[in-house]
């Protein structure tokens, strides 16, 4: 029988079913971090919510950083982000998300603010 088979390395821990597998004559090709995507900064208007980054099945980490220039907090979160929901991020913060979810932000300050955002992809 002939099929895919996904392996994983890494760290941590799995949990799986426990299966025996025999391999022959197989080819290894191992997914890369290889690209980058710089989005244009994402502005929020205040008091409000937005996605700051899509949810994309080749992304593995979203790094967002509150420029040190805004004077006010933002929270991060799903898409139920509000003013005490997700995690603050404060001016001059960045927070390295791991995953291929979508990001949310919510805008603390009465005035609007942007938000960098940069993306590590497998192609």
């Amino acid at each position: 029988v002939v099929q895919d088979v996904d392996l994983y390395l890494g760290r941590g821990d799995l949990q799986a079913d426990t299966a025996t597998v025999t391999i022959s004559n197989a080819t290894f090709t191992p997914d890369i971090l290889n690209t980058v995507q710089n989005p244009a900064d994402v502005s929020i208007l205040a008091g409000a919510s937005d996605l700051v980054s899509a949810g994309a099945g080749t992304k593995r980490e979203t790094i967002i950083k509150n420029p040190s220039s805004n004077t006010a907090s933002f929270r991060i979160g799903g898409s139920t982000v509000a003013a005490g929901v997700g995690v603050e991020l404060e001016p001059g913060e960045t927070i390295v998300l791991t995953g291929n979810m979508a990001i949310y932000a919510y805008n603390l300050h009465s005035g609007a603010q942007s938000l960098s955002v940069m993306e590590v992809h497998f192609v």
